[in-house]
């Protein structure tokens, strides 16, 4: 069996890892296990290049597989504070209670819609020929303005995580609820897709592909530039099988929030938009959003996430869930780019561990929404500008590229030429004749 030494002192978070890359069938071990107290001087600027020292300096002292992790609280208020500072923002013997009091210090007058906030985390292995692994994982959410729980540790009762809604702090989470959102657990998950990959590879067992996929084993033109590689999903159309917008109205109209009147306007919006007659997006958006003024911002993304478990989830395409896995197999990010709303998106990168969303964020203003859009709208081309800003921050400008792109409305045209396989997915009569013509691949995912 392959021990891997674990560049920490920390037997819990040996564990967790253990439990997380048990697919590996390899050995974990902490530092303390091997009778190494030696610690890196962490001077890098970024969770990647923290992480990879700690491994480094891991795999040097021992020989082995090191696999170290770095992670932090990033802040936008703060413009990323405190980042890689996050354990010593306070002071270099700071404790967990003055870090959060300084947090809270600098956070003074600062209003809720504008606390956002996400804790970060960087994984990097260095195995015992020296090749590197890395992987990374967010959750998102923003900063309350007291800390509430006992459980965990560090900011945890300061955070409050999108995914709760916002009505819990990480602290208040018992340890299967954070574990499942944490942002070590999602870029520890990542590693283990990729190193599955990897092990399926050096003991020659193909990985296993629907009928869909077989194509990716014999794609000639499949790069090998060293560059991340990309997957990327349109959600309405092309995922769904329908439109997320024209479910929430009918939810909202139920409820009694949108009468009856611009309720049904919106409903003809979203049968032209079905039958490829519209693209105008913003009109829909606006009108929902103007009738959840009087609601809190939490209130309305309760609504939405509700919307998603009741109705979205059980719509999604089975072919689309499991294209979406077969590019994780193989390594590859999966990225959700859609003009949905933000909490929506945010779920199904949770249910499908996509690695990023690029989405539809409403302006939020002491705390209730105002009806406008937060930015630009991601609809046509500016899915893909927002994808390449997402991507550039992500893995730097020469570190990825878009392999694939999939999509259903002749809006999605700009994002899907510019992958190196471009898919229209149960495409409308505009975007099927310009794919014809193109020579891009079309698939049906409706049954």
């Amino acid at each position: 069996m392959k021990t891997v030494v674990v560049a920490t002192h920390n037997a819990n978070k040996v564990a967790e890892i253990q439990g997380i890359l048990d697919n590996t069938g390899w050995r974990f071990v902490s530092l303390d296990a091997l009778g190494i107290s030696e610690e890196p001087v962490e001077d890098a600027d970024s969770f990647v290049g923290n992480a990879r020292i700690k491994a480094m300096a891991a795999h040097q002292l021992t020989g082995l597989a090191a696999l170290a992790d770095d992670s932090g609280l990033v802040v936008d208020a703060l413009n990323g504070r405190p980042g890689v500072y996050s354990s010593r923002f306070a002071g270099e013997d700071a404790t967990d209670a003055l870090n959060n009091q300084k947090l809270l210090k600098e956070l003074e007058g600062v209003s809720e819609a504008q606390r956002t906030a996400r804790f970060a985390c960087a994984v990097v292995l260095i195995d015992e020929d020296d090749s590197e692994h890395t992987a990374y994982g967010e959750c998102e959410g923003s900063i309350a303005k007291a800390p509430a729980g006992s459980h965990g540790f560090g900011y945890d009762p300061l955070f409050l995580p999108q995914l709760y809604n916002g009505t819990r702090s990480m602290a208040e989470l018992l340890p299967a609820e954070k574990n499942a959102i944490s942002h070590r657990a999602r870029a520890l998950t990542s590693l283990s897709q990729q190193l599955e990959t990897l092990i399926d590879a050096e003991t020659q067992k193909p990985t296993q592909l629907t009928d869909s996929s077989e194509q990716f084993e014999s794609d000639e033109d499949r790069r090998v530039s060293g560059k991340q590689s990309l997957a990327v999903f349109d959600l309405d159309g092309t995922i769904l099988e329908g439109h997320s917008p024209v479910l929430l109205v009918y939810k909202l109209y139920r409820m009694g929030v949108i009468p009856f009147a611009p309720a049904m306007r919106i409903l003809w919006w979203g049968i032209r938009y079905k039958l490829r007659f519209s693209m105008e997006q913003s009109v829909v958006r606006e009108r929902i959003f103007k009738s959840l003024v009087h609601c809190p911002a939490k209130d309305a993304n309760k609504l939405m996430v509700d919307l998603y478990h009741e109705k979205i989830r059980q719509r999604l395409r089975p072919k689309a869930l499991k294209c979406i896995k077969e590019h994780q197999a193989r390594g590859e990010r999966v990225f959700l780019v859609s003009a949905s709303f933000e909490p929506i998106l945010e779920q199904l990168m949770h249910d499908v561990k996509a690695d990023g969303i690029v989405a539809t964020r409403m302006e939020v203003v002491d705390g209730y929404y105002t009806g406008n859009v937060e930015g630009t709208p991601p609809e046509g081309e500016e899915k893909l500008i927002q994808l390449k800003a997402l991507a550039d921050e992500r893995y730097g400008e020469d570190g990825w590229e878009l392999n694939w792109a999939y999509g259903d409305h002749f809006s999605d045209r700009f994002l899907i030429a510019a992958a190196a396989h471009p898919v229209a997915v149960n495409p409308g009569s505009r975007l099927q004749r310009l794919a014809l013509q193109q020579g891009w691949q079309i698939e049906d995912w409706s049954h």
